[in-house]
């Protein structure tokens, strides 16, 4: 089983994006997302699926919701690092992993 580290841009971008949801759309978005991010992190631990390869050294992503993708790195003893929950409408140049 797989361990899972948030990196502090990841822990800014999960409540940035949860915030984002609630003053735009509904409490409901939120939760719907808030969701999606712990299923996704239980597969991830379960070490069993490897998500869609970057342009980046061991570093990954995945959908969570239709605008925000996770990226996520695999590094020593069977740690995930969830890098960034990137909005797509976002410019893509503006992704810093």
């Amino acid at each position: 089983m797989n361990s899972i580290v948030w990196s502090q841009t990841a822990q800014d971008d999960y409540w940035d994006n949860i915030d984002f949801l609630l003053r735009r759309w509904t409490k409901r978005e939120s939760i719907r997302f808030i969701n999606a991010v712990e299923k996704t992190i239980e597969i991830l631990k379960q070490g069993q699926v490897t998500f869609k390869p970057t342009g980046y050294k061991n570093t990954y992503q995945i959908t969570i919701v239709r605008q925000i993708t996770l990226y996520y790195i695999f590094i020593e003893d069977n740690k995930i690092v969830l890098l960034r929950f990137f909005n797509t409408h976002q410019n893509i140049d503006k992704l810093s992993l």
